[in-house]
């Protein structure tokens, strides 16, 4: 009897320890739900077992990688790269797949508006729907999670640990609450961030973040699974109540519902922490998130390990883990089908995706592929659909795809402490058929600088793509005296003004997914004004006028992350022109004994080489330098200062492409510079740099003597300074402190909230 009653205890106790199932739920919370994380490192360290998850948001993101077989310092290790902090956030992520042979050149646009002609009057206007761009977050889910998905026969109780996350329904004002289909779809639609990333479509219904209405979904965990107890993560909480100054936070309110963070069981286990030092898209700090969750999992250890008597060994995690990646297929694909456009828009991606019939193909192949087609902003793409066909082994792709509004109106321009106040305007108007061709008018208008541009460019896609593009421009720029005098001691021969009318056509091909070689034909014709001599209000200019027809071939590779104030990537330039045309010169009152005409044939070589590069040495620094070299031939014009106007200048800094700076000009020169970077917070940093510049020859000869190292140093030019760079989502805004050595002793403060972009140099 004795043996029965302890047998039938033993019995009684194993099948306790083997009933009791621990389900664990992470709530939303952007970056801060990387906490979660945390807490996955310290319950596996301690054999606790996680038998369920579910999560909202940012939960449902780490809950789901978890049931996919990935284990937490898997997800540590991926959570803390860079490029996965430019996935999930507002950084730009130009560096990433950026193709460069469809780029336009850059346009100072700070807020576009996209108008379809063809659609009703209600949504002709199409306005942005969100900051990040969702296409490398979307491939990455495919990539890492669709595999899983897969081998689960897309049943979320067949991952390897059975998973429920949501996401919400605006229209409907309801819960979707995922337990089956694609699982990366699942997690994207339930991460999306109302204006930050594009919500997904299923049936029609628009899916946002699934914190909107249930920031911590237990209940659909609770209900599926029945679990003995429950372990939550929670890094979030509901809204206070807003103030009637508070826009944000009234908007806040009326979007989400509040979320019930309480477990329902005394025997349940919260694991809590609000985050007053992260932001919603903080993810740079995923480190320290991670490090929180870690340590206040480890906090509430000894109660978690008191109430779950379970344990599972890290050899069963393993095996449990490894036996379900072993269902696991490679990614490869057999076939991929596109919808949602006309047959020759259709047959344009075709061509650029470049598959042969049967062909199989893998991820990455289709990733650069897909970023290349979508590189130039004339597609969109919803969300891939990946389908697995059991017979074959192999995956399927199906691309649902939809052309941009074929209009679209821009705005930008500078607004600066100094004289470089400008705006911009420009609208394009796109068709798009077997090729894309786009018709663009462009203007800019200030003080210091008015353009009209008009032009086209056709890209087109055959066995070796290229495009073809073709403007006329008009340019002007005024160096005012009273814009030069920041930097110079009085009204000098530094004023100047240059009106330039030019025709150009270039023809375009790519070398690398970087770079492109271009071939470039221009006809122009430039009128310069100028004294050269001190003067007044009443005395006249010389003009030199010179007519001139322009060829020139360059390779450029180009990956800098931003178009103004770079602080990673590199950009490669090489150049080789030639130019040839009639110099004609035009005496002021101040011109003395010149005769009052005459006509000169000038033609020259040039050979521009260029090399900026910025290397990530920390989280907080990043050295950058540049090198520049040009050599030509070019001959003398009719006078020092027109020989100067037309020489290459050297101009490292936007504020020196405002200012004649004949010093920073020669017909050969050698520069170099260091540019350290400081990176303080996101997008946010300081730029230093010291550049310097040896020419050649001077445009004026001092009469310097000596030997040829101290001629050299008497001829060497300096800049120095640095700037506090601040780059919004409509552009930077930079107050700069700088320095030349041949200006003032004192140094100057510029502020610039924009882009100080002009046309590129003609010749």
């Amino acid at each position: 009897m004795k043996r029965i009653l302890t047998l039938m205890l033993i019995l009684l106790l194993a099948g306790g320890a083997r009933g009791q199932r621990v389900g664990v739920v992470f709530s939303g919370g952007g970056a801060k739900g990387l906490y979660h994380v945390g807490i996955l490192k310290a319950l596996e360290e301690n054999n606790i077992p996680i038998d369920y998850v579910s999560g909202a948001s940012m939960g449902a993101i780490v809950a789901g990688m978890y049931a996919a077989g990935y284990s937490p310092d898997e997800m540590i290790r991926f959570f803390i790269t860079d490029t996965v902090q430019h996935w999930l956030s507002a950084k730009s992520s130009d560096l990433d797949n950026n193709y460069y042979f469809k780029k336009f050149e850059p346009s100072p646009t700070m807020v576009s508006v996209k108008i379809d002609p063809k659609a009703v009057k209600s949504s002709a206007i199409q306005l942005p729907t969100n900051i990040v761009s969702p296409y490398q977050l979307d491939l990455a889910f495919v990539r890492m999670l669709f595999p899983a998905s897969a081998a689960a026969g897309n049943d979320f109780d067949s991952l390897m640990v059975p998973f429920r996350c949501n996401a919400s329904d605006v229209y409907n004002k309801e819960t979707v609450v995922f337990d089956r289909g694609s699982l990366p779809f699942a997690i994207r639609a339930s991460m999306t961030i109302p204006l930050v990333f594009k919500p997904l479509t299923q049936d029609t219904v628009v899916l946002f973040d699934g914190g909107l209405y249930d920031n911590f979904p237990w209940q659909p965990l609770d209900t599926a699974f029945r679990p003995d107890i429950l372990i939550g993560g929670i890094c979030a909480s509901n809204y206070e109540n807003p103030s009637a100054d508070n826009i944000v936070q009234q908007v806040s309110v009326m979007a989400t519902s509040k979320t019930d963070y309480e477990l329902p069981d005394s025997l349940d286990v919260e694991i809590r922490r609000r985050f007053k030092e992260v932001g919603v898209l903080d993810y740079d700090k995923a480190s320290y998130i991670i490090a929180r969750g870690y340590e206040d999992a480890m906090r509430q250890m000894p109660l978690i390990r008191e109430r779950i008597a379970r344990r599972v060994s890290d050899d069963e995690i393993t095996a449990k883990r490894e036996a379900f990646k072993k269902k696991i297929e490679p990614l490869v694909f057999e076939q991929i089908d596109v919808e949602g456009l006309t047959p020759k828009q259709t047959a344009y991606v075709y061509r650029q995706l470049g598959l042969k019939p049967r062909q199989l193909f893998d991820m990455e192949y289709f990733e650069r592929k897909y970023m290349q087609v979508l590189a130039g902003g004339v597609f969109t793409g919803e969300f891939p659909e990946v389908t697995y066909n059991p017979e074959t082994g192999f995956f399927r792709l199906k691309l649902t795809m939809h052309t941009q509004a074929s209009m679209q109106f821009s705005l930008g321009g500078n607004i600066s402490s100094t004289a470089l106040n400008q705006g911009y305007a420009a609208l394009s108007y796109r068709t798009v058929g077997r090729n894309v061709s786009t018709y663009a008018v462009q203007g800019f208008f200030g003080t210091f600088y008015n353009s009209v541009k008009v032009g086209g460019r056709h890209d087109i896609y055959t066995n070796f793509p290229f495009y073809v593009d073709y403007s006329y421009t008009y340019d002007n720029y005024d160096y005012q005296a009273n814009h030069m005098n920041r930097y110079y001691r009085g009204k000098d021969w530094r004023y100047r003004t240059r009106n330039e009318n030019t025709l150009t056509s270039s023809i375009a091909i790519p070398v690398l997914e970087n770079a492109a070689f271009r071939g470039r034909l221009t006809l122009g014709v430039t009128d310069d004004y100028y004294f050269r001599s001190q003067f007044t209000s009443a005395d006249k200019p010389d003009r030199s006028s010179f007519t001139y027809a322009s060829l020139s071939a360059e390779v450029q590779k180009q990956s800098l992350n931003y178009t103004l104030y770079p602080n990673l990537g590199t950009e490669h330039i090489l150049q080789v022109r030639f130019t040839e045309g009639l110099e004609s010169y035009y005496p002021g009152t101040l011109a003395g004994a010149s005769p009052m005409f005459r006509t000169r044939n000038r033609n020259w070589f040039e050979v521009r080489y260029r090399y900026e590069r910025y290397l990530p040495v920390s989280k907080w620094f990043t050295f950058g330098f540049l090198g520049e070299a040009t050599v030509t031939n070019h001959p003398d014009f009719d006078n020092p200062l027109a020989t100067a106007m037309s020489l290459p200048a050297f101009q490292p800094i936007p504020l020196m492409r405002t200012m004649f700076m004949p010093e920073f000009r020669s017909r050969s020169y050698a520069a170099a510079g260091v540019i350290p970077v400081f990176n303080i917070i996101n997008n946010f940093y300081l730029k230093s740099y010291a550049y310097a510049f040896v020419p050649q020859e001077v445009v004026y000869d001092h009469g310097w003597q000596g030997d040829i190292w101290n001629r050299l140093r008497r001829r060497t030019q300096f800049v120095f300074g640095g700037s506090l760079v601040y780059q919004t989502f409509i552009g930077p805004a930079s107050l700069t402190l700088n320095k030349f050595s041949s200006g003032r002793s004192d140094w100057q403060v510029v502020f610039n909230f924009g882009y100080t972009l002009f046309s590129s140099r003609r010749f």
